[in-house]
Parts: structure tokens; C-alpha cells; sequence
């Protein structure tokens, strides 16, 4: 659990700032090459954080951490007060698919 929040906690953080504020961070990230779910080299893009219900939902965080760590997309709380803005992050493709998939069927339900 406690990893979970910490995910979130860092997308927050990151999702609050602009790409060009993260420094010594976001080297860090691009650094980390190798999705550790798809075993896929990834690719550091910048991404748009969006804000979504879906960050609410007591399934997203598990089928995050278990499904796509690294997907396309960036999400906040819609109670995020902060600036929104981007970020700089790994994405793996293999991710996005399952992100998009996962969350086809969760609007099905």
C-alpha cells in the first residue's frame, strides 16, 4: 500500500511542476530505460497530466502497479488544486496498450 501512495504522491509532485523544473529528477528518470512489468525499452516523452476521477478508484493504483507503470498518459485527482501542467517520464508502449484496455473495460463495468 504504502508504494502505491508513494506512485501517487510522485505524480502529483511531478504533474504540479513544469518538465523544466524537475532537474536532477527527471535525469534520474530518463536513465531508467526498462519497463519492469513489460521488460520493454522505453522512451522519455512529455507528457500532459490530465486531471480524472479515475485516480479514486480503489482499482486504479493496483492495476497501475501491476499493469502499466509507465503508460502515456498521466492522471491527478480531479480535487488537485495545483498547477497542471507536464511532465517529462518513461513511457513504454506496451504500457499505454494496457492502460487503454484496462480502462476500456472499467468504463464497460
Amino acid at each position: 500500500m504504502q508504494v502505491v501512495l508513494v506512485g501517487v504522491l510522485i505524480c502529483m509532485a511531478g504533474c504540479a511542476k513544469s518538465a523544466t523544473s524537475f532537474g536532477s529528477d527527471t535525469h534520474k528518470m530518463a536513465k531508467k530505460r526498462v519497463c519492469e512489468v513489460h521488460k520493454r525499452e522505453m522512451e522519455v516523452k512529455e507528457l500532459q497530466c490530465a486531471l480524472s476521477q479515475l485516480v479514486n478508484s480503489p482499482l486504479f493504483s493496483p492495476a497501475m502497479n501491476q499493469k502499466f507503470p509507465h503508460p502515456e498518459v498521466r492522471l491527478l485527482s480531479e480535487y488537485w488544486y495545483g498547477d497542471v501542467i507536464s511532465i517529462k517520464a518513461p513511457v513504454c508502449p506496451d504500457c499505454s496498450k494496457a492502460y487503454w484496455e484496462w480502462h476500456q473495460d472499467f468504463h464497460k463495468n
